[in-house]
């Protein structure tokens, strides 16, 4: 038996040029019909306020309806939260938790589905926190109130956290 150069037929190996040619080639066809998740940005909100998830950013490559379903994934102590009206909505909505003084980081899975079943993933994580007040006393609360309140919270990102204070109404 004679086997063309270049063919796999006894070679099957990751490093066969062949092999790499035709993984490449299979992904870039499965990447062109795949369903791609958008759970949008990451959010920083005050407990109590409303807060609305939106996977509106999702599309089909090939233009079907997509089916949406966010997960709440849950850690020890965090507070679990009713999405509304389901979790089976591109935009749910909750109200923001209550939470200790050092707040609490709540994370969703959003996971699209095409009409073929084909499925996407994306994470948002949702950073809720006691708004601080006017900690300077200077009768306002603004971005000046965050630097006793923020230090020795874990797991925000500064930079970001004083970028939306703006955003959040206390």
């Amino acid at each position: 038996r004679v086997e063309p150069v270049g063919d796999m037929w006894n070679d099957l190996h990751p490093f066969v040029p062949g092999y790499a040619k035709m993984a490449d080639l299979w992904f870039s066809g499965l990447m062109q019909i795949m369903p791609q998740a958008d759970a949008g940005p990451d959010q920083i909100v005050n407990a109590s306020a409303p807060v609305t998830l939106d996977a509106g950013g999702s599309f089909d490559p090939e233009g079907g309806d997509l089916s949406y379903k966010w997960v709440q994934t849950q850690t020890a102590g965090t507070p679990v939260v009713n999405l509304l009206p389901n979790d089976q909505a591109s935009q749910p909505t909750f109200v923001a938790p209550e939470v200790g003084p050092d707040g609490e980081l709540l994370t969703f899975i959003a996971t699209v589905t095409d009409p073929d079943g084909l499925e996407s993933t994306d994470t948002i994580s949702v950073n809720v926190f006691n708004c601080p007040g006017d900690l300077d006393h200077d009768k306002d609360a603004d971005a000046s109130d965050l630097a006793e309140y923020v230090t020795g919270l874990s797991g925000l990102d500064l930079e970001v956290f004083v970028a939306d204070f703006g955003k959040i109404n206390c």
